[in-house]
């Protein structure tokens, strides 16, 4: 049984612009393998951490890749009701 990289194949899939199907075929990969893996390294639900910085309105969340959103005061507002 081989060693994977997980985290920097996880990367690689992300950037690969393949579906995960594609990705993992073309690398002998198992489908439920990969979404195991990805769950592991995912932040646990209800547990996202945020960086708010108020000055400039933007809230970066911290995922395997961190989301940027920008808008106004009221927008980002109500975008963290939501959540």
């Amino acid at each position: 049984m081989r060693k994977h990289d997980w985290p920097a194949l996880l990367r690689a899939q992300a950037q690969s612009g393949q579906t995960i199907v594609e990705f993992c075929t073309a690398r002998g990969l198992t489908r439920s393998k990969f979404y195991a893996e990805r769950a592991k390294q995912s932040v646990p639900t209800g547990l996202l951490p945020i960086r708010v910085e108020p000055s400039e309105l933007h809230i970066t969340f911290q995922l395997s890749t961190p989301v940027t959103i920008c808008g106004s005061a009221s927008d980002l507002a109500q975008l963290l009701r939501c959540l």
